[in-house]
């Protein structure tokens, strides 16, 4: 299954679609808001920036 990558939280309404469709994502919030609250395990955040080590990483995990 593809990993959604989502905006936050410019992206929150795709971000509710995906977790309904139970999709894994990857939520990239925007460098001064605060992250959405996680779903565990299909679910993980990372901060801009994103850096392309960190960003395979998350990814990743994402995918076990």
């Amino acid at each position: 299954m593809e990993i959604e990558l989502v905006q936050w939280p410019e992206e929150s309404s795709k971000l509710d679609a995906v977790r309904q469709a139970g999709a894994p994502r990857l939520v990239i919030v925007s460098r001064d808001a605060a992250p959405p609250p996680v779903v565990l395990g299909i679910e993980d955040w990372i901060r801009e920036p994103v850096h392309a080590a960190d960003l395979e990483a998350r990814l990743s995990g994402l995918r076990l």
